[in-house]
Order: C-alpha cells, then sequence, then structure tokens
C-alpha cells in the first residue's frame, strides 16, 4: 500500500468518524428533546389528576359539611321545638301565679 492510499484510508476514516460522531450528536439531541416532551407530558398528566383529586376532596368535603350542618340545624330545630312546648306548658301557672300575686297584692280587691 502506497502512502498515498494510506493517507486516502486515513481521511476517509477519519470523515467517516465525524459522520458517526454528527450522526451520534443529532440521535442524543433528538432523545434528549423526546425525553423532555415525555417528562412535559407526564408533569401535565401528573398536575391535572392532582387537580382533579382535589376538585373531588374539594367537593366531598363541602357534601360532608353540608351534611353536617342540616344535621346540626336539625338537631337544633328539635331542640328549640321540645324548649317551646316546655316553655307553652309553663304558661298557664306563669300566668296564674302572676294573676294571684295582682290579686294578693290588691287584697282581693280590684280597685284598691
Amino acid at each position: 500500500m502506497s502512502v498515498s492510499t494510506e493517507l486516502e484510508a486515513i481521511r476517509k476514516a477519519e470523515a467517516e468518524a465525524e459522520n458517526r460522531i454528527a450522526e451520534a450528536r443529532r440521535k442524543a439531541g433528538e432523545i434528549l428533546e423526546q425525553a423532555e416532551a415525555e417528562a412535559s407530558a407526564i408533569l401535565a398528566k401528573a398536575k391535572e389528576k392532582a387537580e382533579n383529586e382535589a376538585r373531588t376532596m374539594l367537593a366531598e368535603a363541602e357534601t360532608r359539611a353540608r351534611e353536617i350542618e342540616e344535621s346540626l340545624v336539625e338537631e337544633a330545630e328539635k331542640e328549640a321545638s321540645l324548649l317551646r312546648e316546655k316553655l307553652q306548658a309553663k304558661i298557664p301557672d306563669a300566668v296564674r301565679a302572676v294573676v294571684e300575686r295582682i290579686v294578693k297584692g290588691h287584697g282581693g280587691r280590684p280597685d284598691a
């Protein structure tokens, strides 16, 4: 093999190596872009899932709060009704006691 042939083979090998390096860099860039796109898609899905879960949890909490509120209101209304009934039952006795005091205070005389 002559020196020029060897030099030509070396140049050819160098050019081929440069082409392979350039191709490897191009592929690495594509892989990186694809990985970034996939990471963005995964993050977007995770964010959407988290937002959906948060909305669901909030709706459940609001529903539970309404149920508790309704239960408390119902309980308070029952308690108020019972108190009203007890007070209604005591009104005749209270009126009688007031009338007796008035009558006794006047000595049984309406004009005294």
